[in-house]
């Protein structure tokens, strides 16, 4: 009992001890602890948030500005500012810290002018790094072994596609009817097409991902736009109420008269009548990779209740004398109008770009409403996914003959457009590094085109065969084929 007591009586002692140099240490400072308390704590708070938020706007206004001649002079001044004070007040100052002295003002000011360095400093090192990244055009060595293990393994896919469908074609005019009229192997072949899609649009995204590294809270998003001529659409309409491709149904009558980007838009024939193409994404070859790395909503998804996305697209400003076409908005339409690939490094600034153009034209100022701009700006504001970027890459369509399957090397014509959406503004930095990127992908991007044509091209071969039941009809007619 007594070395219990002695224990105890220790630990009060000690305690004691400590709160009384505390509270000797608090005397010490007196006035000064407070303030300076504050500002310590606010320091580390702000330097911590613009770490963690390098990317934001207000982040980036003051980090920019550490880098304007106004920020090196106040660096500077501040510097002058703190070695003044240790020449000044030196002894005061070592006085007050090292033998018990009373803290005076000036180590209030010594340790806010330490606080605001500090701060300036941490916006000045986040400068230099997105500068750095700028100035770094050239992908890393992560992104060019990434997308050359991808390529390589999507080439060999593509190969395989190929080859498996000039069996089929070599089966089918030995014995007619053994392939095409085979519901089992034609089924097998076009879900081995649709998993090649499906690896090709993964493989796109993790090579994006990798292109921005350090950037580990992006989430990437690609889907595609396929282009179909108006006219065909509005056939389609007035005969069945919708738009099939590949047997099933990408867009109906709604995504036309849901569709925020139809200036033109007093009824469903009007918006049809006022654009050569129609660029739709029904989501089915939609994917997405979150910050985690791992993929949502990749390959052949089931049918959504939410309405097609539908752009239009003309090629001229007027679809025909004296009717006036619908505006082509940026990414997906312009990629198909300049057939380049076109990066929007801040949709946002887009947007008010593309409503400033259209009010300053002689042709269109007349015919914006406020509706039309409200939808559109809604739209973009709206999206779940939050996009900050985009990249929109025209995929072509190569005129394959089933008899020869040969590897062409260029396209014939647009088929869609690949869009790559990335919740960050900014992420391929500048124009530069954008062509970089995109010359970096071109080899995906052509697996992507090649895997696009041969579904094209077989599901025509199909539906002529279904058509007339004539094999050797099939074998001629698919070269006629087009996206739509």
């Amino acid at each position: 009992m007594a070395v219990e007591k002695n224990n105890a009586g220790s630990e009060e002692s000690v305690i004691d001890g400590l709160l009384d140099y505390l509270g000797a240490k608090w005397l010490q400072i007196g006035d000064v602890g407070v303030p300076l308390l504050i500002v310590m704590s606010l320091g580390i708070v702000l330097s911590v948030y613009f770490l963690f938020n390098k990317r934001s706007g207000f982040t980036l206004l003051l980090a920019k500005f550490t880098h304007s001649s106004y920020g090196q002079l106040l660096l500077t001044s501040i510097g002058i500012l703190w070695a003044s004070i240790i020449s000044v007040f030196g002894s005061k100052l070592q006085e007050q810290w090292f033998e018990g002295k009373t803290w005076g003002a000036e180590n209030l000011v010594f340790g806010v002018s330490v606080v605001l360095a500090i701060i300036l400093s941490v916006l000045h090192y986040i400068y230099s790094q997105i500068k750095e990244q700028h100035s770094q055009s050239r992908p890393s060595y992560n992104a060019i072994n990434e997308n050359s293990a991808h390529s390589v393994n999507v080439t060999s896919i593509v190969n395989s596609c190929m080859l498996d469908l000039k069996d089929a074609v070599t089966k089918e005019k030995r014995d007619k009817g053994s392939f095409l009229a085979n519901g089992e192997s034609t089924k097998q072949y076009n879900e081995s097409l649709d998993s090649a899609l499906k690896i090709c649009m993964e493989s796109i995204l993790l090579v994006t991902k990798r292109i921005g590294e350090g950037n580990d809270g992006d989430t990437v998003k690609a889907n595609i736009f396929n282009l179909i001529p108006s006219n065909l659409a509005h056939a389609s309409f007035i005969n069945q109420g919708e738009h099939k491709q590949e047997g099933e149904s990408i867009f109906t009558k709604d995504s036309i008269d849901n569709s925020p980007f139809f200036l033109f838009s007093s009824n469903f024939h009007s918006r049809l009548e006022h654009c050569k193409y129609i660029l739709a994404c029904d989501q089915s070859y939609t994917c997405k990779i979150d910050r985690n790395n791992k993929f949502e909503q990749c390959g052949k998804s089931e049918k959504q209740e939410v309405p097609a996305i539908c752009m239009p697209v003309s090629f001229n400003e007027y679809v025909s004398v004296g009717k006036l076409a619908h505006p082509n908005l940026f990414g997906a339409p312009e990629a198909i109008t300049n057939n380049k690939e076109v990066y929007i490094g801040n949709i946002s600034e887009y947007v008010d770009q593309f409503f400033s153009d259209l009010k300053k034209s002689p042709d269109y100022k007349d015919h914006i409403t406020g509706h039309y701009e409200s939808s559109i700006r809604s739209y973009y504001a709206k999206d779940k996914d939050k996009p900050k970027s985009i990249l929109s890459i025209p995929i072509g369509k190569f005129n394959l003959n089933v008899n020869k399957l040969a590897y062409p090397s260029t396209y014939d014509q647009p088929a869609c457009v690949l869009n790559i959406y990335v919740n960050r503004i900014n992420f391929l930095e500048n124009e530069l590094k954008s062509e970089a990127f995109y010359s970096m992908l071109r080899p995906l991007c052509h697996n992507l085109s090649m895997l696009i044509s041969l579904k094209i091209a077989y599901t025509s071969m199909l539906k002529v065969y279904n058509d007339t039941n004539t094999v050797d009809t099939a074998m001629t007619q698919v070269k006629e084929a087009v996206n739509g």
